[in-house]
């Protein structure tokens, strides 16, 4: 580093330099007409002297521009982006992880099942991680995301997984491991104190995530279910049950009423007190981003806005 000089700064008032004084007696007339004539040539060429400026200028600024420009001819070795590979669908197809095997891929009525080989010696939560199955069709458009989650395999064990598929016109998947920073960005529409609600729906259930700065302070889940299905009563047992549960809970608010002919199940959760994020399958902790939900939810069926 280069050594900072120090700087002095002196209070005085300034003293004027004389440049040359000019003697009339001494030809001082001479050196008045050389600056006459300068001045007349400069304002006769001055239409040339503007031009010839101005492309000065026009070239500099364009070598400028052309350094801001990245090129694109160019590799970019400081930041590698790896690959997602393609897998073909087809009933021999296998997707080779470290850790498990997918195989056996089926499609029924629109389910799609899937083996999944446990190959080590311990057990395997799947839940622990962030494995993405994506589907596309001949287009390479994305039909459907699903997060392989709540899957639990035994050492050396597998077992058969089916998911609800939105369009069967399937050509490739493919499938990754993601952070939740690697999410893609999303924020809701915000009020003017920069709040928001993320709504998730699926079947009978609507979930509002309340948001302040984009970050999550507060969840309303609500389960409605009309009195004509079949198992109603098991239903209501259930969820009455469950209701008891989560009122144990400190900063949980649970109850169940029925309206109109509907059981209505509703939940809300402070997330400001300890021990909420983990009431159950689509509670997240205090100030997760908005785009962590949108994402994962979406890959579980939900339709978010």
């Amino acid at each position: 580093m280069a050594k900072k000089r120090k700087v002095v700064i002196v209070d005085k008032e300034l003293t004027p330099t004389v440049l040359k004084n000019l003697d009339s007696k001494k030809g001082g007339w001479f050196i008045l007409l050389f600056i006459f004539i300068l001045f007349g040539l400069s304002i006769y060429f001055l239409p040339q002297i503007s031009a010839f400026m101005d492309k000065k200028f026009k070239n500099n600024s364009s070598s400028y521009e052309n350094t801001l420009k990245p090129n694109k001819d160019k590799d970019n070795n400081s930041d590698p982006v790896e690959d997602i590979k393609q897998y073909p669908y087809a009933g021999n197809l296998i997707i080779e992880e470290p850790d498990f095997t997918l195989d056996s891929f089926k499609i029924n009525n629109n389910i799609l099942a899937i083996s999944i080989n446990n190959k080590t010696n311990n057990s395997l939560n799947l839940s622990n991680y962030h494995y993405y199955l994506q589907i596309y069709n001949g287009n390479n458009t994305l039909l459907q995301r699903i997060k392989l989650d709540d899957i639990i395999i035994n050492a050396k064990g597998k077992t058969e997984v089916n998911f609800s598929l939105n369009n069967t016109n399937i050509t490739y998947f493919t499938f990754f491991e993601i952070t939740e920073d690697e999410y893609p960005n999303y924020i809701p529409v915000q009020n003017q104190n920069q709040e928001a609600i993320l709504v998730c729906r699926q079947n009978d259930r609507t979930i509002n995530y309340l948001l302040k700065d984009n970050k999550l302070y507060q969840i309303e889940d609500l389960i409605e279910v009309n009195n004509t299905v079949s198992n109603y009563a098991e239903l209501y047992q259930k969820y009455q049950a469950q209701s008891n549960s989560y009122n144990q809970v400190i900063g949980v608010n649970s109850s169940i009423n029925i309206e109109s002919g509907k059981l209505k199940f509703n939940t809300y959760i402070d997330l400001s007190k300890n021990g909420t994020e983990n009431l159950n399958d689509i509670t997240y902790p205090l100030d997760t981003d908005a785009k962590v939900m949108y994402f994962e939810l979406v890959s579980k069926g939900y339709r978010c806005e």
